[in-house]
Parts: C-alpha cells; sequence; structure tokens
C-alpha cells in the first residue's frame, strides 16, 4: 500500500477541563506566590509584624472577602481563556480539515479573464469593443464563474450595472425566463441610483403605452413603470397586438427601455444571459435584436452555452449566424477541460498545499485522467472522496493524506451524477422530498412553494418525512444544511436556487424514472388546485407544464379543465409575443379537448382555433394555420367577427406561401357573404375609372377639416369589408390616403394634397396608432414631394420609421428608411454622413427581414460609395453593397419591378455625373417605359429630369437628323411635363427645368438663352439645396464654354463645379472632373 503525504505523528488536543486545570494553578500560584513576598518582607520587623496580624484580625470579613472573589475572578477568567483557546484551535482545525472550494483562483484561465476585464474597462470608457460575448463549453466547465470573476465582481467595483439571469430545461416553455430574471435585477439596481426617479420619468415619456408590454411581458421590472394605469391592468391582455408585429413591437419597446437606462447610468450595463442552449425561440429573437442595436450605448451583453448540445441547425447557432451577417460584432470565448498541470495546480490549491505542489501530483493526475480536466468533475470528486474518508487531513502535521490506490479503485467506479446522488442520499427522506419538489420547479423557486405543495398533497411521494411538525420550519432547516453543503444558494430575496446543473439533475434523478411524470404531474395539480389566483398566475406556465405530464391520467372533466388552462397559457404566451410557446399550449389544449362537443364548447374552441391559427402562421407553420383555419370555418353557428378573423389569417398565410388568387378569392367570398357588391377579379381601366369619379364624386367638395370630423364607423359588416381589401392590398393604408395617392396618379396635385392633410388630421385622432407609420411613408413617398421640398420629408419619414417599430409594423418602418435615403440622395446631403446612415438604415431594414425595401435602399448605398470612393469605373452601379446586374434578375425571380426600376433611376443618375451618355442612352431605351410602375413616387420625378437630359446629349451627339429629332421630341415631352408639375407648384424641379432648357437651347443654338438658363439652375440649385445638380449645371456650362471657346467663363464654371463636388463630398466625381480638366483645377 502507498501511502501519500507525511507520516502521522502524535497530537495532543487538550481538553477544555485539562486546559483549565492547567491554567488554574499558574495563577494561583502567582497570587500566592505575590502574598507570600508580602509577608515575608513585613516579618523583618516584628513589631510591624504584630501589627500587621493585628489588623488582620480587627477586619478579618472584608479582607477574606475580597481575596475569595479574587480567586473566583482568576478561576473564571483562566477557564473562559481556555474555552477561547480551544475554540480558536477547534475552528482552526475544521478549517484546516476542511477542503478550500469557495474561493478557488480559475486555473488555467487567466488569458481568458483578462480578454473579459479589457472589455469591462472599455465599456466603462465609452462602449465595448464587441456588441456580445460569447462564452462556449461543455457543462462544468466553468463558464458562469469565468463570467462571474471576469465581469461580475470586476463590475460592482468600477460602478457597471451587472445583471444576469438564465434558461432552465424545466422551464424552456416559459419565455422570456432569463431576460425576466436579468431585467429583475437590473430594475433593483436602477431603483437605487440617486437618479431612478429620472429613470421613471425618462421611460414613461419615452415609452407611453409600451411600458406595459413590456411590464406584461417581461416579469420582474415592474418597478420601473409602476402606475395607477399598470397597476389596475396586470396581465395587459389587448397591449400586445398579435401576430409579428406583436413581436417586433415588444423586441423594438425592451430596445428602447435598455437605451434609456445604459443612457442614465454611468458605467454602462452589462447583461448576463446563461444556458442559452435552452432558450425559447422569442427569447433568442430578442437577444439578437439587443445585439443588432447599436443605438444602445454602453451597453455589453453576455452569454453562454453548452456547445456540445448545440449543433450548427440549432436555433440559437442559427440566430448567432444570422446576428454576425448583419454586421453584430461577437466575440466567442471557447473554454475546454484544464490541462493536467491546472488541475495539479487547481487540486493543490484545494488543499492548500500550494507550496508543496509536487507531492500532490499523484492524486492530480488520478483525478484528471477521470475527470478530463472538467473543473466542476473535480471538485465533485475531490468533495467525494472527502466525504468517503479516503482523502483526510493529519492534524499532527497539518498536511492531507490520501492511499493512491483506493482513490483509483473509487475514480473508476463512479461518475459525477452518481457521486452526486449519493452526497443527496445522506440526508434524510424529509429533505429528499425538499429537493425532489424544488428539483421540479427549475434552477431556481420559492420556498413557499415548496411549502405549499407539501402541504397540501394527498400524494404519499410529496408528503414523504413530513407526517409531523412545522413544515416550513423543516424546510428551511434542510435549506440551509443543503447551503452549508454547497447544494444550494439563496439570494436576498430568499429565492433558492442549485449551485449547478449537475445538481439539479442529480435531485431529479432521485425520483424513480417510471416515477417521475407522476411525481410531476401530481405536484402540478396541486399547486393547481391550491396557489391563489396572484401566485397562479405568476406561476401559470410552471404550474400547467407540469400537470401536462401526467395528463394522460386524467378523468374527462379533469382533462377539459387542463385543455382550458392551456388554452389560458397559450393565450398569456401570445399576448407576450412568444408564439412559438404559444403553440405549445394550444396543441396541448387542443389534444385535451379532442372528442369534445364544437356546439357545447363553442366560445372556448373558437378561440382556441383562431388563436392557435394565428400563432402557428407567425412561427411560420402555414400548413397547420391552413388546416385550423379550414376546420373552424365549415363550423356552424360561429359569429361574423370569428369567421372574418380565421379568413383574416388564412389569406395572410395564403399570400404568404404566393397563393395570391386563393387569398383574392377567399376574401371576396366574404365579401360576398356579407352583402358586398362583386369585385371584378381582373377589372378594366374602365371599371376602375368609373369607381374612382363615384367615390371623388361622393367627397367633392369637403375640405380636409369636414372629411377629417366624419363620424367614425361601427358598423361591424363595413369594418371587416374594408379590413379584407386592405389585406388583399397589402400597401394600403387609410383609405383617404389611398385616394390622394390616386388623384396623385392622375395629376391632380392639389386635390391630393388637401387629402393628404385629411389623413394628417384623421391620424391625430385616438386609436389611430396602427396606421401613422403606414400613413406616414404613403404622404412623404407619394405625394407631398410634389408641393414641398423633399428636404421636408426627411424628419417626418424618420418618425415614419419610429412609429412602425413602435407598433410592430416592419414592412411600412422599412419603406419609411427606403423613402428617407431616396430623399437624402437626390436631396445632395453631405456623402460622408450620409453614406453611415444609409448604411445603418439598411442594416435595420435587413433586421427587419424586408428583402424587398432592402433590395429598393440598396442603390442609393452603392451610389454615395462610388461617389466618395475612388475605383476604376465609378459610374457602374456594383460594388461590395450590390450588383446592377444580380439585382436585376433578383427582380424578375421574385416578381418585383419595383427594385428594377429603383436600381435603374440611381443607375442612369450615375450615369449622367460621370457623363457616360451612351451608356445612358441605351440603359434608357432598355428600361422601357417606368412610369407605369413608378406613379408618382419621387423617383418618378427624377427619372423625367435624366430621361430628358439624356435625350437632350443624346441629340446633341446624334449624327442622324433622324435620331437628332427623335431625342428631340422626347426630351421636348418631358420639358412640357416638367413645366406643368412647376405650375401645381412642384419646387423639387424648378432648377433642373432650367439646366433643361438649357441644354435645348445649346441644342438649338440660342446661346444667349443657354447661358441665362445655366446661369439660372445653379442659382436655384444653391438656393433650394440641391448641392450636386448645382454642380452638375456649373460642369454643363463650363463644357459649354469650352466648346464655344470661352476660357474665362469655361474655367469659373469648372472650378466651381469642382469646388461643389468637394462640398457634396463627391471625392470620385471630383477626380474625374480633375482627370478630365486638370490646368483648370490645378488653378483652384
Amino acid at each position: 500500500m502507498n501511502i501519500r503525504g507525511p507520516s502521522q505523528a502524535a497530537s495532543d488536543v487538550m481538553s477544555p477541563a485539562g486546559a483549565a486545570a492547567e491554567a488554574l494553578p499558574r495563577r494561583m500560584d502567582s497570587n500566592l506566590s505575590s502574598e507570600s513576598g508580602s509577608r515575608s518582607a513585613s516579618t523583618s520587623d516584628g513589631r510591624s509584624s504584630v501589627t500587621h496580624h493585628s489588623s488582620s484580625l480587627i477586619q478579618p470579613l472584608d479582607t477574606v472577602s475580597e481575596r475569595t472573589n479574587r480567586l473566583s475572578s482568576a478561576v473564571v477568567d483562566a477557564a473562559n481563556s481556555s474555552k477561547a483557546r480551544l475554540s480558536r484551535r477547534r475552528k482552526e482545525a475544521q478549517s484546516l480539515a476542511r477542503l478550500r472550494l469557495d474561493a478557488l483562483r480559475l486555473h488555467g484561465r487567466e488569458d481568458d479573464l483578462n480578454f473579459l476585464k479589457d472589455e469591462l474597462f472599455a465599456l466603462k470608457k465609452g462602449g465595448s469593443r464587441q456588441d456580445a460575448i460569447l462564452v462556449a463549453g461543455v457543462s462544468g466547465v466553468g463558464k458562469s464563474a469565468l463570467v462571474a470573476r471576469g465581469l461580475k465582481t470586476p463590475a460592482e467595483k468600477m460602478g457597471v450595472a451587472f445583471a444576469s439571469g438564465k434558461f432552465d430545461l424545466n422551464k424552456n416553455a416559459l419565455p422570456f425566463s432569463a431576460f425576466a430574471g436579468a431585467l429583475s435585477e437590473l430594475t433593483k439596481h436602477v431603483m437605487a441610483q440617486k437618479n431612478a426617479a429620472k429613470i421613471k420619468a425618462d421611460i414613461k415619456e419615452e415609452l407611453g403605452d409600451d411600458a406595459l408590454i413590456i411590464r406584461g411581458s417581461i416579469q420582474g421590472c415592474g418597478e420601473l413603470f409602476s402606475s395607477d394605469e399598470t397597476e389596475s391592468n396586470p396581465q395587459q391582455e389587448d397591449l400586445g397586438g398579435g401576430g409579428k408585429e406583436a413581436v417586433n413591437r415588444l423586441q423594438y419597446a425592451i430596445r428602447r427601455l435598455m437605451k434609456i437606462v445604459c443612457t442614465n447610468l454611468e458605467g454602462g450595463v452589462v447583461l448576463f444571459i446563461d444556458d442559452l442552449q435552452w432558450a425559447d425561440a422569442s427569447s433568442l429573437d430578442l437577444l439578437q435584436s439587443l445585439m443588432q442595436d447599436k443605438e444602445i450605448p454602453s451597453f455589453l451583453i453576455v452569454g453562454a452555452y453548452r456547445d456540445d448540445e448545440v449543433s450548427e441547425s440549432h436555433s440559437l447557432i442559427l440566430s448567432i449566424r444570422e446576428a454576425e451577417r448583419l454586421g453584430s460584432n461577437i466575440a466567442t470565448v471557447q473554454l475546454g477541460n484544464l490541462e493536467c498541470s491546472s488541475v495539479q495546480s487547481l487540486v493543490a490549491e484545494a488543499l492548500n498545499m500550494e507550496d508543496e505542489e509536487g507531492e500532490v501530483e499523484s492524486i492530480a493526475k488520478t483525478v484528471f485522467k477521470k475527470t478530463s480536466g472538467n473543473p466542476f468533475f473535480v471538485l465533485a470528486f475531490l468533495t467525494s472522496l472527502y466525504d468517503d474518508e479516503l482523502l483526510v487531513y493529519n492534524f499532527g502535521v497539518e498536511r492531507w493524506r490520501w492511499d493512491d490506490d483506493r482513490v483509483s479503485e473509487v475514480l473508476m467506479t463512479e461518475n459525477v451524477v452518481s457521486i452526486l446522488v449519493k452526497k443527496l442520499m445522506q440526508f434524510d427522506s424529509g429533505a429528499l422530498t425538499v429537493v425532489k419538489i424544488a428539483s421540479c420547479l427549475g434552477a431556481s423557486f420559492s420556498i413557499e412553494m415548496v411549502a405549499t405543495a407539501i402541504k397540501q398533497s394527498s400524494s404519499a411521494d410529496l408528503q414523504s418525512g413530513f407526517e409531523d411538525g412545522d413544515i416550513e420550519e423543516a424546510i428551511q432547516e434542510y435549506v440551509r444544511e443543503f447551503e452549508e453543503d454547497g447544494l444550494l444558494e439563496r439570494d436576498i430575496d430568499g429565492i433558492c436556487s442549485f449551485a449547478h446543473d449537475q445538481i439539479q439533475s442529480a435531485a431529479n434523478g432521485l425520483i424513480p424514472e417510471d416515477r417521475r411524470d407522476g411525481f410531476r404531474g401530481e405536484l402540478g395539480q396541486t399547486l393547481l388546485n391550491n396557489l391563489d389566483a396572484a401566485l397562479l398566475e405568476h406561476y401559470l406556465f410552471d404550474v400547467v407544464s407540469l400537470c401536462n405530464c401526467s395528463s394522460d391520467s386524467l378523468s374527462v372533466l379533469e382533462r377539459k379543465g387542463l385543455g382550458l388552462m392551456n388554452l389560458r397559457a397559450g393565450m398569456k404566451a401570445s399576448n407576450w409575443a412568444a408564439f412559438d410557446t404559444a403553440c405549445v399550449y394550444f396543441q396541448a389544449a387542443r389534444e385535451l379537448l379532442e372528442g369534445m362537443s364544437w356546439e357545447e364548447n363553442r366560445d372556448q374552441m373558437t378561440k382556441l382555433y383562431i388563436a392557435e391559427a394565428n400563432a402557428r402562421f407567425v412561427v411560420g407553420d402555414l400548413g397547420v394555420t391552413e388546416s385550423l383555419a379550414n376546420e373552424l370555418l365549415q363550423q356552424r353557428g360561429i359569429p361574423t367577427w370569428d369567421r372574418f378573423k380565421a379568413t383574416e389569417v388564412l389569406i395572410l398565410a395564403f399570400l404568404a406561401a404566393n397563393r395570391f388568387d386563393e387569398a383574392i378569392a377567399l376574401g371576396l367570398d366574404l365579401r360576398k357573404e356579407l352583402g358586398f357588391k362583386a369585385i371584378p377579379t381582373k377589372p378594366t381601366t374602365f371599371t376602375v375609372l368609373t369607381e374612382f369619379f363615384k367615390t371623388n364624386r361622393a367627397i367633392k367638395g369637403l375640405s380636409a377639416e369636414e372629411l377629417a370630423s366624419l363620424p367614425t364607423c361601427t358598423d361591424e359588416r363595413a369594418i371587416i369589408g374594408q379590413r379584407i381589401l386592405e389585406l388583399l392590398y397589402p400597401t394600403s393604408c387609410a383609405a383617404v390616403v389611398s385616394l390622394a395617392m390616386i388623384l396623385a396618379a392622375f395629376g391632380d396635385i392639389k386635390r391630393a394634397k388637401e387629402m393628404g392633410k385629411a389623413t394628417e388630421l384623421l391620424l391625430d385622432r385616438p386609436g389611430m396608432r396602427e396606421a401613422k407609420s403606414r400613413a406616414r411613408y404613403a404622404l412623404e413617398g407619394f405625394i407631398f414631394h410634389w408641393k414641398a421640398p423633399i428636404q421636408n420629408s426627411l424628419t417626418p419619414s424618420l418618425n415614419g420609421y419610429l412609429s412602425g417599430l413602435e407598433i410592430g409594423d416592419t414592412e411600412s418602418a422599412g419603406w419609411n428608411l427606403c423613402f428617407r435615403c431616396c430623399f437624402s440622395y437626390f436631396a445632395g446631403r453631405p456623402l460622408m454622413d450620409l453614406k453611415a446612415e444609409m448604411a445603418t438604415h439598411i442594416s435595420v431594414i435587413d433586421q427587419l427581414n424586408a428583402i424587398g425595401n432592402k433590395y429598393c435602399t440598396m442603390p442609393f448605398l452603392q451610389a454615395t460609395h462610388n461617389l466618395v470612393e475612388s475605383s476604376a469605373t465609378p459610374w457602374i452601379l456594383s460594388g461590395e453593397c450590390m450588383d446592377f446586374d444580380d439585382t436585376l434578375q433578383f427582380s424578375e425571380q421574385n416578381s418585383n419591378a419595383l427594385v428594377r426600376c429603383y436600381a435603374t433611376v440611381v443607375q442612369l443618375d450615375l450615369f449622367v455625373i460621370f457623363q457616360q451618355w451612351d451608356a445612358a442612352k441605351k440603359l434608357l431605351v432598355d428600361a422601357g417605359d417606368l412610369n407605369q410602375i413608378l406613379l408618382t413616387v419621387y423617383h418618378a420625378v427624377r427619372l423625367a429630369f435624366l430621361d430628358g437630359l439624356i435625350s437632350l446629349k443624346a441629340a446633341q451627339l446624334s449624327r442622324s437628323w433622324r435620331e437628332r429629332r427623335k431625342w428631340t421630341k422626347r426630351a421636348q415631352k418631358t420639358m412640357k411635363t416638367m413645366k406643368g408639375w412647376i405650375k401645381k407648384g412642384n419646387v423639387n424641379v424648378v432648377h433642373t427645368s432650367h439646366l433643361l432648357e438649357a441644354e435645348y437651347a445649346v441644342l438649338k443654338g440660342r446661346h444667349e438663352q443657354a447661358e441665362e438658363q445655366f446661369k439660372q439652375a445653379a442659382k436655384v440649385a444653391r438656393r433650394n439645396g440641391f448641392r450636386q445638380d448645382r454642380a452638375l449645371s456649373h460642369e454643363l456650362a463650363g463644357i459649354y464654354y469650352t466648346e464655344n471657346g470661352d476660357a474665362y467663363w469655361a474655367d469659373h464654371h469648372l472650378k466651381k463645379a469642382h469646388e461643389v463636388y468637394l462640398e457634396w463630398e463627391a471625392k470620385s466625381k471630383a477626380e474625374h472632373l480633375a482627370s478630365k480638366y486638370p490646368l483648370i483645377v490645378e488653378k483652384v
């Protein structure tokens, strides 16, 4: 036998009595010797001695009493001193004889710790270099410990807010559970700040009713939104909206909340989300949304997950990859098991033998071999050896000792789970009941829930060990014992949690596998029947999930009750915008209610089928959506509004699957059932014009104010009929703004503007929030630019985008950004800032998954790149952002003509800026008539100018008189159209009209007129802020004067053009001009 560690020696450890006996004589001898010395001194003089004794005899009681008291005090002091010394010795002995596992260093993680601390310092100084940090590794490798040591502890010292939440395998149906925990911690931090009142006021001002969305969906942060309004409506059932809009609205509200909080907390915020491998889909969407939001200041989100439990197709990995694709900077810290040397240093520290690390080499190698260097497994095995007395402390020489052979034998036969189970089995049956119930409740639990389960249950399994006595006090005592053994932890609010997932798994393993579902079901039923209404609402998902475990054993009546509880949980999840979770509960409800009569349960079944059909549509399960909606529509006696809701979701499913004919037929059939006049599926131009004139005549003479003051429609039939039309034409918004768009298309700009004004007045009415974003992009993109400068549309478009995000209308939000980019580019804003802004906007559009909007917006960003950055062919609309030919191919494959039109207009604009007249002429011919598609958007206005200028240049450069005449007529037609626009009040084409007049005069040889029109074009462009058109006017004027031999004016205009191009920050164009006219530019 090979005994490791120093040999044992004798050890004298005094008993309390022995220590007191040893101390007492020494104290007494000291006192007596002092008294003897005093006596002998007095006997040197006999008389004095006699006098002294006589004096003692005169007052004997006081003297004896004093001496007795002194002697008693000495005895007591000696005993107390001995007890104190013994207590200290015992504590020292206990400390030495215990493993040091509570404050160990993180061995082998120095580089990872430094990385996290560096990111924290960067965050403190103004912003992390990362959008997110992910810590990956297997269970027990120390992911949470690394974050705690590298971020949490330093953050507390540096004044950085650190909040964490954790997903739970047993609560994977609970939406946003980890975010709820993290935001609850963050709320406590905020409320402890001096500026808490200001933060709450900012939240109220910024979020408004959206605060209710967060409060209803993310439990634990209610203090940030406390008000009479929120307190009176705790469930918030109707505030979330429906469908994908509800998901988008919640995500945007949370991002705005984080922006407010991070702006007001000086040190910044770290949000740590643990065990992401168990996250629900809604939480992953929120995580991705937070990672991609660049506007949240001083914010770092950190996640941890078990990489051995996720594959490349796992939803977590897909979310991470998508976030990276969209530009998020994500750093991953990959944690592996420890090297043998790190295990050796870990064991040495745990045994307090760091100075003699070589002596623990053998046991460290044995532990490493068995655990593969997993830190949690290493500590679990050391604890097991200690509990089994295979690792003992030698008090004689103050060293640990062990037997390598016996240690190897144990390590070869046990794994970490069996070790934890064996440790738990050391407790009595009551403690095991507590820990088994707790393991079913999740990684964290309240003692109140456990006590309710034990008190109220009639199951022997749930009451084992609790026959008599105070149950809550007994549970408290068990929890304290578990805490002492490092199995449980308790926070300041009294919420308990397992110290590690493996401990929870071991506790759950104590329940026999064949009884596990029954145990959970009994626990769920007990809580369902005994929790008060508030607690049941709070723990609804947990309780219903537990009850579902044993649903097969329920009676028919019990199955119906549980089915309705699943319906309730599904509705709550839908209101939280957690539609994937809602589908789980809805499906369970359908299975539990299967076979029950529709006639007897019509209200509940109708509510269930409509809600699940909507949830299935949101998560993309279109087949189940169609099946559920059709089954509902086949039932008799369904109310009209419910039939519409089922029809609505079915139409949306058809549209999503590109089954447009079926969607139209379904919608028109319902309108026919409601008694509406049939609408032709293929209307002729005559039909359209007839209906337009009827509508126009009906409102003729009404002002905007009169239209806006018309009473609100309350006829359910009329509302349903209009809603169906809006579904079938998704880009429509309010009927009034749709009419305004038609009026603009017919050229009645004055009446269109009046309808636009009426729309704005209607939007100010209560209940119109849902329509704001869609109406705004229609007003700015199609109507207002005909009368007002396009610069005026920049801010409203941005507001329209924000309105869309607030209600979850991402399609309209994307179109508002698209038009903002269009107006910004054609208005001549400085290109460097515009480039950065456009990149941000397109990133947001990408996040909104608005693919069509992205392809319509991308040409503007690519054109900006071409103008700012030097390249060989800056006039070709291709580069790092997009490829022109690929964009045309996308347009054709997806039947999206608008994408082709937008890209073509921008390409023509680049050709004109860089004077590529032949390429511009060819593209103009190949593109055909784009106005039938562009209608009244500003692109059509710009196209008219480009068409006219290209036509005039083609005529000037043409060698054939027939070609010259053809292009001249085309230019004249365009110029006439633009003059008509100017007469109707279009201020955005005045300068371009002057420029066309100038080139037309050049074509006709009218030099004085040409010079005056060039002058006016530059002057008006400058006054109205169109930098690029001002520069183009000077450049074309300079070319005209050069060709006519007027060096002075040519020099003046070309230098001015170069100057304005630089002012526009079009570096590439300025270089292009300099290369053509080097002598002139050299003089600048």
